[in-house]
């Protein structure tokens, strides 16, 4: 049961390091980009990326206010799709976290006492 549990971990371990050290990264595209339909790519050789990442993710890192930004985003990942998936939403929501600013920001600032 031991040498189970010892060979598991390894190959759990050598699958993550090679998913991570190959550049596959998962890269959600919206519906309102322009180049590709909306869904999930994975993508390899994408060292540059988030392991989880999104094309609307990627502009509101970069503080572009350009509105082509997401365009030549799809653009550039492109060549590097390996595999289309379905859209999903969560996952895209997943990229945004932190990066948008909450709607009750405001509230707590108090400007005077």
């Amino acid at each position: 049961m031991r040498l189970l549990l010892q060979t598991l971990t390894a190959i759990l371990f050598l699958a993550i390091m090679g998913i991570w050290l190959g550049g596959l990264r998962v890269v959600v595209v919206p519906s309102v980009s322009f180049a590709m339909s909306e869904g999930v790519a994975l993508i390899g050789g994408g060292h540059g990326y988030r392991l989880v990442d999104s094309t609307t993710a990627m502009c509101l890192r970069t503080r572009t206010t350009d509105p082509e930004c997401e365009r030549a985003a799809i653009i550039e990942i492109a060549p590097q799709v390996l595999l289309a998936l379905p859209y999903s939403r969560f996952l895209h929501d997943l990229t945004l976290s932190g990066l948008l600013p909450s709607a009750d920001s405001f509230d707590n600032f108090a400007l005077r006492d």
